[in-house]
């Protein structure tokens, strides 16, 4: 190997790709962050040109809070996660759920807020096996479970999936087009957030006579929600945004009460 080589493989090589390095990390730190969301009112809707629910609007003042750019996209669970996952851009999905799996794919900020327990919903009048209970109903063959696709629940109901004998039906689509499929009996019972299940009924009049919340026996979890990132995301963006978060979230300080001047004697 002539000296000429020796020099480009031995000095000027790996200058060069430290330089790419980082010319590539200022890159994505100076680039809008692309994030990603699902309408799950009321825990994410829309706002004016921004997000607005209790963990949609505690995530778009934490990113103002920090100080980061972004833009915003609407996008199906499944393709959210393929995003974040494959890494290929700098990318947050809003109000995603911390799994062990996902953690080795992509990065999690500090919890933007929590989401009540689980209930099912059903239509009105249809005799479900009894007690009400998840364990009972992933059993029977002869119930058709809806599912959206991409979504995880907790870790107790996506096992129940997983070896479910009722009958899955997955698919793309929004909590209130799961409302349209139960009254149109293409399934028999959905598994939803109390909150969203509630949110559904309110603004779906048709839903609201046919269809009726259950509480079940067997599930109830309250979840942490966050915000679950690709590895792309600089770290002084992680720490920025972590530390927004929890300034955020930190209840309001009562204003000092005002002093009322002494009077002289």
């Amino acid at each position: 190997m002539s000296t000429h080589i020796k020099r480009w493989c031995c000095h000027v090589l790996p200058r060069f790709l430290l330089l790419a390095a980082a010319s590539t990390a200022m890159a994505d730190e100076s680039a809008p962050v692309q994030v990603v969301f699902d309408l799950r009112p009321p825990l994410v809707f829309r706002e004016g040109d921004l997000l607005g629910g209790s963990i949609g609007g505690i995530a778009m003042k934490s990113l103002h809070a920090a100080g980061i750019r972004f833009s915003l996209q609407e996008v199906p669970v499944r393709r959210q996660l393929n995003m974040v996952e494959d890494n290929r851009q700098v990318v947050c999905a809003v109000g995603r759920i911390k799994t062990a799996e996902r953690e080795r794919r992509g990065w999690f900020s500090h919890a933007l807020g929590q989401s009540r327990g689980y209930v099912a919903l059903i239509r009105q009048g249809e005799p479900m096996p009894q007690p009400p209970s998840l364990s009972l109903w992933a059993n029977d063959p002869k119930l058709g479970w809806g599912v959206q696709a991409g979504l995880h629940y907790s870790d107790q109901i996506d096992r129940l999936r997983t070896s479910a004998r009722a009958q899955i039906s997955t698919f793309n689509a929004n909590h209130q087009h799961f409302a349209d499929l139960l009254v149109a009996q293409r399934i028999d019972f959905v598994i939803l957030q109390a909150d969203e299940a509630a949110e559904i009924l309110l603004r779906n009049a048709a839903a609201a006579k046919a269809l009726r919340i259950v509480e079940l026996t067997d599930v109830g979890t309250v979840e942490q929600r966050h915000f679950y990132c690709s590895r792309r995301l600089p770290e002084a963006q992680r720490r920025a945004l972590d530390e927004a978060i929890i300034k955020v979230l930190e209840p309001a300080k009562p204003a000092p009460a005002a002093r009322t001047p002494q009077r002289k004697p």
